[in-house]
């Protein structure tokens, strides 16, 4: 089921420049190393340029609506971020109390109505007037917002429990119309369906040292067990696929890219990975493979030793995937073929 889901993911955001979803905790911290994966893939790529500042601008006053408006900034909680060319879509989903939600709506219908400079007006007024809420800043934020995009906020509020609710919102920067949109009804399916699929944290990129650990922090947050092996094992398996998929995915079009996504179900952490492979490589990589699903324990630890030692002097081998097949519950994989020439390779773990 993973290594279906893994290709379906792919190929729905295929024309992505970068997608990024996160479920979970929003702190200092998980915002720290969001916008440290916007900085790494804009020095790998250069993919972002001049709206880097703004996409960086965009999540920050994102996590802020989240801690202003949220009952709990550690529940259900939703962030996500998709790039495609010039256009810039963040969207978040947080669970609000009934009463805020005529508030809100008030709030962005009545900036949804002004042009440029009623905006800037109405930013002048809040300043001048120090009109601040205890939510923090009157609607600033949203201003802001809406001054820095020149684009409408689109929202939704769907009954939760009781009477609370959840609040979508999106936030786009558009500058080219005829490449694939998305609305606010995309960023609730795309809540539930992550939420469905226990999803904590998904990436869609080109890979790389720098980006690689600025994800692994963002996934590190999320890794709350009641067992510091199993914790420590998430963590080093992690870099160990990354790794794995920075060095070794086949480049496209210039690109190394590829996705990595994490879940967690009934106490079970599920790595997934996926990226395109030469056929030619297919045949013994299967092999190798294949010998790991059918080696014991102990034979994987005797494969690890040796290997171990012979990757100090060459560099390759295979060692993490032996690693990886050493301390995992259970690992799959698939190869998809896409043409003659390449295939799109899954691979996933249970810790």
């Amino acid at each position: 089921m993973s290594e279906k889901l893994t290709y379906a993911l792919y190929e729905f955001f295929e024309e992505d420049d970068i997608a990024l979803y996160y479920l979970g905790d929003f702190s200092d911290k998980s915002l720290l190393a969001l916008t440290d994966i916007i900085h790494n893939s804009d020095e790998k790529s250069g993919n972002f340029g001049s709206l880097k500042s703004k996409t960086i601008y965009l999540i920050i006053e994102a996590f802020q609506n989240i801690i202003r408006y949220s009952l709990n900034t550690s529940v259900n909680n939703f962030f996500m971020l998709r790039k495609i060319e010039h256009n810039i879509f963040i969207s978040t989903a947080n669970i609000i109390s009934d009463e805020r939600v005529i508030y809100l709506k008030d709030r962005i219908d009545d900036l949804n109505k002004m042009d440029s400079n009623a905006l800037k007006n109405k930013y002048k007024e809040i300043l001048v007037n120090k009109k601040f809420s205890e939510a923090g800043g009157a609607g600033l934020g949203l201003v802001e917002i809406s001054r820095k995009t020149k684009q409408k906020i689109d929202y939704y509020f769907e009954k939760y429990h009781n009477e609370d609710d959840i609040f979508y919102i999106l936030l786009k920067y558009i500058k080219n119309h005829d490449v694939k949109q998305t609305n606010v009804f995309d960023v609730k399916d795309f809540y539930n369906f992550f939420l469905a699929n226990q999803v904590i944290v998904f990436f869609k990129h080109e890979f790389g040292e720098a980006i690689n650990e600025a994800v692994i922090r963002v996934c590190e947050i999320n890794y709350t067990t009641s067992s510091l092996r199993q914790k420590k094992l998430v963590y080093h398996l992690s870099v160990e696929i990354l790794q794995n998929l920075s060095l070794h995915a086949l480049e496209i079009d210039g690109k190394k890219e590829g996705v990595f996504y994490v879940t967690k179900v009934n106490g079970e952490f599920n790595i997934n990975v996926g990226n395109y492979i030469n056929n030619f490589d297919i045949n013994d990589f299967n092999k190798f493979l294949k010998i790991l699903k059918q080696s014991s324990k102990t034979d994987l630890d005797i494969m690890y030793r040796k290997q171990l030692v012979a990757e100090e002097f060459n560099g390759n081998g295979g060692l993490g995937f032996i690693d990886i097949a050493r301390e995992a519950t259970e690992f799959n994989y698939k190869f998809f073929e896409i043409n003659d020439n390449y295939s799109f390779f899954t691979f996933s773990f249970k810790i």
